[in-house]
């Protein structure tokens, strides 16, 4: 076979490719894609509202107490997310200079444990207000869908185990 038509099988070769990868992408980016949690819940929603009312029992008006509960919250945290997030960058940029003494990284190490502790007394005591919210009937439900969300958001998915009881009670 001369070099001729080699080359123009080649340039065959290479033409298709280019084709069938253009088509390729193409479809990948003009074909629909499948949102999975699309219609559960909307973003600001996360799936509590709707936890709320079908799981706990929630009534218009509470879901109305609750939503005013959220914004306030999420005011707070997002306070308070952006000044920890602040000093993490300040922690863990004295990397790169080795004259920063011991004493300013323990320093900063303990501001970020206190942000963290006021981020987390602020979610307990959120939950405890959205549990106020709740009728005495009502409490037993939120009780069960509240332990899967706080051991969820403590990072053990799938726990179930009852609370520890303190040493002196049996």
């Amino acid at each position: 076979m001369n070099t001729k038509s080699s080359n123009r099988v080649l340039l065959l070769i290479i033409g298709v490719l280019l084709v069938t990868n253009f088509a390729m992408l193409l479809l990948y980016f003009l074909a629909p894609r499948e949102r999975k949690f699309e219609g559960r819940f909307s973003r600001q929603d996360s799936g509590l509202v709707s936890t709320l009312r079908e799981k706990v029992g929630f009534n218009e008006s509470q879901i109305a107490d609750y939503l005013k509960l959220r914004a306030e919250q999420r005011e707070r945290t997002s306070q308070t997310f952006e000044g920890m997030t602040d000093v993490k960058e300040r922690f863990y940029f004295t990397v790169f200079d080795k004259s920063t003494p011991d004493s300013l990284i323990e320093h900063i190490a303990d501001t970020i444990a206190g942000k963290q502790k006021k981020v987390d007394l602020g979610m307990r005591n959120y939950f405890v207000r959205i549990r106020d919210l709740c009728t005495p009937e009502q409490q037993p439900a939120f009780d069960t869908v509240f332990r899967k969300v706080i051991y969820r958001m403590i990072g053990m998915p799938g726990m179930s185990r009852q609370p520890q009881q303190s040493k002196g009670k049996k």
